[in-house]
């Protein structure tokens, strides 16, 4: 700040690099309302809306401190408004961030509005859409969604397989067969996989999950509510059947979740609450920064 204020005394505009710099420490220190206090507060000075600056405002609301995916979908848009086309980097950050609240429907979106902007997926992206579509246990969805990325030429790797099986460990009913059916072609991958195995066992069931490992001559599991996550190399551990806050956010993917019917509730009530306090802000927002007022795409 002290820089800045000698920066307006000396007469020197802020640029895009300012913005860019300011916004990126204030994402790093974990300040996110303070990243858009300064982002706002420099493009109102002159400084120009770019890219770098928009992720790393996106990124300040990623942070797994202060996950908020409904404030990052609100800026996808205003970046769009703004004239700057959100990249591959700004929709992962969303659907990660709609992964880990459960919000399967604004990952959803966001990864078909991505498409629509003919923008290639990275492995990131599809890692983060699989884990929103495992949490809510839509394991036909990610059955496709798998599909699409192998015949794209695309190699699924062991985080993804593990997603399908967490799906199919999550829905309802148990998708049995074709959690067994998904190890069996990637055991290769993930029979050394505690959570995996546990993902496993509660799609499957104890008594054919202990067939299967003696066929196998897999390690039994613990069914217990907790996993390490230093074990899954940013996997995610299942959450406590508690209602899930961007405050306070849950890991990736889930096996003993709260009910998805308590989810849809929550998450509907969010993204409410969201949406009108985006359109009470957007106008006045563009309006200080110069900006044109016309209306954002949807993500």
């Amino acid at each position: 700040e002290k820089r800045l204020e000698a920066m307006r005394q000396a007469g020197v505009k802020p640029n895009a690099f300012t913005m860019n710099a300011m916004t990126s420490a204030c994402a790093s220190a974990g300040s996110p309302k303070d990243a858009e206090l300064w982002f706002s507060r420099l493009a109102r000075q002159g400084a120009e809306a770019e890219i770098v600056g928009f992720n790393s405002l996106l990124k300040a609301w990623a942070r797994r401190d202060s996950t908020d995916p409904w404030r990052i979908r609100v800026w996808t848009r205003r970046m769009e408004s703004a004239g700057v086309r959100p990249d591959v980097i700004s929709f992962n950050m969303l659907m990660d961030a709609a992964a880990m609240v459960a919000d399967k429907s604004m990952a959803q979106k966001a990864w078909y509005r991505m498409l629509k902007l003919k923008l290639r997926p990275t492995l990131g992206s599809y890692r983060s859409y699989a884990k929103a579509l495992a949490r809510d246990g839509d394991h036909e969805e990610l059955r496709k969604l798998l599909e699409k990325m192998t015949a794209s030429g695309r190699s699924r790797d062991a985080f993804l397989e593990r997603a399908f099986i967490s799906a199919c460990a999550n829905s309802t009913p148990k998708a049995a067969d074709e959690a067994e059916e998904a190890f069996l072609h990637s055991q290769n991958l993930l029979r050394n996989d505690s959570f995996a195995l546990r993902c496993l066992s509660l799609a499957l069931g104890l008594p054919r999950y202990k067939k299967l490992a003696r066929e196998l001559k897999l390690p039994l599991v613990s069914l217990s509510a907790s996993v390490d996550a230093s074990e899954r190399n940013g996997a995610s551990q299942p959450a406590a059947a508690q209602p899930m806050r961007p405050s306070q956010p849950a890991t990736s993917f889930v096996v003993a979740a709260p009910s998805r019917a308590s989810q849809a509730l929550e998450a509907a009530a969010k993204q409410q609450m969201a949406e009108v306090q985006a359109a009470v802000a957007e106008a006045a927002w563009a309006e200080a920064c110069g900006l044109p007022q016309a209306s954002p795409a949807k993500a």
